[in-house]
Formats: C-alpha cells, sequence, structure tokens
C-alpha cells in the first residue's frame, strides 16, 4: 500500500484481536525485506516487555479508526505485465520470508519465483526458481 513505516504496539490482550489499550508504540521502518522489518521489531519487542514488567504501565485507550492488514493470498503475489519497477520490488521483498508463498510470474506450464530482491542503479536484481506446477 506503499507505507514507508507503520507502528509498532504493545497491546493488553483483549478478546478481539489487536483491540487492547496500547503500552507502547513506536513507528517502525518498511525498508528492506520482511526478514530486515522482523529483525528490527524483535529488540523492540523485549524492550518493551522488559518495560512493562518493570514498570507496570497503564496502557492507554486506542484511539482512531483501526487499519487492518490482511496477510497477502498467493495469487496476489503474482507479478503483471507492465507493473512498475518499484510495485514489483514490494512484491517481491514483502513475501521473502520462509512461510509465506514467493512472488512469481506465469511462464509456460510452471512459475518463476522471486526472493533477495535489491534494486540499484535504476535496476531489480533477484533470485529465480523456476516450478513445474498446475498454474
Amino acid at each position: 500500500r506503499g507505507f514507508q513505516e507503520a507502528p509498532f504496539n504493545a497491546l493488553r490482550m483483549e478478546a478481539e484481536l489487536d483491540a487492547g489499550p496500547i503500552y507502547f508504540s513506536r513507528n517502525v521502518s518498511l525498508a528492506g525485506t520482511l526478514a530486515d522489518i522482523f529483525a528490527r521489531l524483535s529488540p523492540l519487542a523485549v524492550e518493551m516487555i522488559s518495560k512493562i514488567l518493570a514498570c507496570e504501565p497503564e496502557p492507554a485507550p486506542q484511539v482512531g479508526e483501526p487499519l487492518v492488514f490482511r496477510r497477502r493470498s498467493p495469487e496476489q503475489s503474482e507479478i503483471l505485465a507492465g507493473e512498475e519497477l518499484e510495485n514489483v520490488f514490494d512484491k517481491i521483498r514483502m513475501v521473502d520470508f520462509s512461510e509465506y508463498p514467493r512472488a512469481f510470474v506465469r511462464l509456460g506450464n510452471g512459475k518463476v519465483e522471486f526472493s533477495n530482491a535489491r534494486i540499484k542503479d535504476g535496476e531489480m536484481r533477484a533470485d529465480a526458481v523456476f516450478r513445474l506446477s498446475d498454474v
């Protein structure tokens, strides 16, 4: 969706998902691969949990309308002809993690899946694997 950063929140658990009051919130850069983003989140999570345990702060109610992000479906990871370079890069990098289906292009009776994308000097390079499939 074009976001460059997103809030990372420590919430009190409630019956509804992500609905509890907020203990701490920090904006986190969404640059790099999904693994890069997770690597930035891990120390923040430890820091927030440590502060909650040590200080027992009172969480503040959430304000505003929630913005819900659903896990992208494999069909949404298909790279289509004519897409802008940045959009293709985002499709690859945001599912470049072991538990996600890779971004791909259809090719004959298979597909080419991409990972490890990087942009330099106006061009993108990525690792590619061809898989025969029932696409």
